[in-house]
């Protein structure tokens, strides 16, 4: 059974640490047919002032990549939330 742990600063499942891991291998999505890199936390343009502090849900630092399935990864072509970006359809 899972267990609540304290993950840089915040509190996650202790199988966390593990899949924001596992996102670091990720370093591409398919958007439209081609391969594009994926950004990584604080390159978005409207994130680039954040400091030090880490993702609010998925726990990544500046310049790691998010956890696959973050919804506060950015799409690198449109800059909308991965999860609501439309690129793929295009």
């Amino acid at each position: 059974m899972p267990r609540i742990i304290m993950f840089r600063g915040r509190k996650a499942l202790d199988t966390w640490p593990q899949e924001l891991a596992a996102g670091q291998a990720v370093k591409t999505r398919r958007v439209g047919g081609k391969e594009i890199q994926r950004l990584r936390y604080g390159a978005e343009e409207k994130l680039a002032e954040l400091g030090p502090e880490p993702c609010e849900s998925c726990c990544a630092n500046p310049g790691e990549l998010h956890a696959l399935g973050c919804y506060a990864e950015r799409c690198a072509r449109c800059a909308a939330p991965v999860d609501q970006c439309e690129c793929a359809a295009r």
